[in-house]
């Protein structure tokens, strides 16, 4: 039985162009309040994003920093014209909306994103034309305009800062154009640091954080008939050059990020498809498409099937490929198309919050954040005898019952040794280097990771116990199966502990669990 899995935020697709597409791919990292816990002596230094706190932090993230819709839908512009479409998945139907402003025709440089609420923002292509569309009111308002005139593989992504959504832009046709725009201001920046390689037909982008080492990143494939592949840090605002692309990139080409991994489909008539690993930084070759490339042609994840799809531009036919067994097969064709109709630009980006969450009925809130399932907890600089505490209220708003589960658990540890603070740390331990050492703190945590029913903060006895022991121990899943009705709420807390006996080799480590929490249709996922 296929699961429904509300997994982050819910993400709508976005077709453009001649079949181009704009998909979402959104993470940022936010600090809820705390149970009173036990002092500890400092914060996670290496993370700016977490505020000084006693006891442990939990963060969350979501994919969708600017909100979360339950859709399973594509929108699209028909290339050359000022129709504009909204396909859905689950009856391959596609409905005309409101034409763009001014009854204004799309062009090579078109690109839309949605920032997981009620609007898409879009370019118009080969002009400034800049506009939103509001999806509840299906009509469009025109913005500032774009700092430069648009053209082949110009594309929009919205990106995080960790305190901040924006959207982000390349210019495309050749120029080295990229910039911001800040919704709340309504204006665009264009003092970023420019990326020094011309973006061009096939060119995308795909927002992407990285809590291993935490960042807030931009990748971008540079097309325009090179294998340039470039990654920009927003928080640095510099731009490091990545392992090039095993292939040209061109018009026909399309890329969406899953999970740890950038898949891109080659340019018009090739069938490659490749795999970046954004951990490694290694590229691979999976199996090759069915069928050769075309304008208009675009990838979309969907994370309730695990599956990719691929549409080509002008061609009613749709592929899937699964991830699990690395194969393609044959999707039921849409009632009715759109297609693309060009040839003249092709780009497509996403992220693994981008498409459909499949009839859209479930939604995960932790803490009061919509859409959120990935969460840590950081403890730092703890001494022995000391504990703390923390908790996640997890909320069901959508519109079906669902399960809990954990997921994608790991534990990262940090030496954080400072000579001039921690001699005593030096003497008892061999190797204080963060580059091999790692740091022992995660090894002498204990934890207690449990469902308060009780929303206390305390393992009360007849509440259900996850897991006991030390913190580098803990399981990679747990199928709870855990019931969450729509609209109930329950609690997650764990404890931490550090015995007294525990020597100096702890001092200024820090230790992070790190887990996705999901809500899923079904038991036994």
């Amino acid at each position: 039985m296929v699961a429904v899995v509300a997994l982050v935020a819910l993400a709508v697709v976005v077709l453009v162009g001649d079949g181009d597409t704009s998909m979402v791919d959104q993470s940022d990292t936010r600090t809820p309040s705390l149970p009173e816990p036990t002092p500890v002596s400092a914060s996670e230094a290496e993370d700016p994003e977490q505020e000084e706190t006693s006891g442990g932090s939990i963060e969350v993230s979501s994919g969708a920093p600017c909100g979360a819709l339950a859709t399973c839908d594509v929108y699209a512009f028909q290339d050359g014209a000022s129709a504009f479409w909204m396909h859905n998945y689950g009856d391959h139907a596609w409905v005309s909306l409101a034409g763009t402003p001014s009854s204004g025709t799309t062009a090579p440089g078109s690109s839309l994103c949605y920032d997981g609420g009620k609007y898409v923002y879009a370019f118009q292509g080969g002009t400034t034309a800049f506009c939103r569309y509001d999806i509840e009111a299906n009509t469009w308002f025109v913005l500032a305009a774009a700092p430069g005139v648009t053209g082949d593989g110009a594309s929009l992504t919205f990106g995080y800062d960790g305190v901040t959504c924006a959207i982000y832009a390349t210019q495309g046709g050749g120029a080295h154009g990229f910039w911001r725009y800040d919704i709340a201001g309504k204006t665009w920046t264009t003092t970023l640091a420019q990326p020094g390689v011309g973006i061009g037909a096939g060119g995308s982008m795909c927002y992407h954080y990285d809590a291993a080492a935490p960042g807030h990143y931009i990748h971008v494939i540079c097309g325009g008939g090179t294998n340039s592949f470039l990654r920009y840090d927003i928080g640095a605002d510099s731009w490091d050059k990545l392992a090039d692309v095993s292939a040209n990139i061109d018009a026909g080409s399309s890329s969406v990020l899953v999970g740890d991994c950038i898949y891109v489909a080659q340019e018009t008539g090739a069938t490659k498809f490749l795999c970046y690993s954004i951990s490694t930084g290694y590229w691979s070759e999976m199996t090759a498409m069915p069928v050769g490339m075309v304008a208009g042609s675009y990838l979309s994840y969907c994370p309730a099937l695990e599956q990719i799809f691929l549409s080509r531009g002008g061609v009613a036919t749709y592929y899937s490929y699964i991830i699990s067994s690395n194969s393609w097969m044959v999707v039921p064709a849409p009632g009715t198309g759109t297609g693309g109709g060009s040839d003249d630009s092709d780009y497509g980006y996403g992220g693994d919050d981008d498409v459909p969450i499949i009839s859209g009925t479930l939604n995960l809130e932790v803490d009061g954040n919509d859409g959120v399932n990935t969460v840590k907890f950081t403890v730092t600089g703890a001494n022995p005898g000391q504990s703390g505490a923390g908790t996640w209220t997890l909320v069901n708003s959508g519109t079906t019952d669902g399960y809990i589960d954990l997921e994608s658990i790991s534990v990262t540890n940090s030496e954080n040794y400072d000579a001039a603070t921690d001699e005593a740390e030096a003497a008892g331990d061999d190797d204080t280097s963060d580059a091999t050492g790692g740091g022992e703190l995660g090894a002498n945590l204990d934890v207690v990771l449990f469902v308060d029913t009780s929303n206390d903060g305390v393992a009360d006895a007849g509440e259900t116990v996850i897991y006991a022991g030390k913190l580098d121990d803990i399981a990679g899943s747990y199928d709870l199966n855990l019931p969450l009705a729509v609209g109930g709420a329950t609690y997650i807390s764990l404890t931490w502990s550090v015995d007294i006996l525990v020597g100096n080799t702890i001092m200024g480590d820090s230790a992070t669990l790190n887990m996705s929490i999901e809500l899923s249709e079904t038991s036994g996922q």
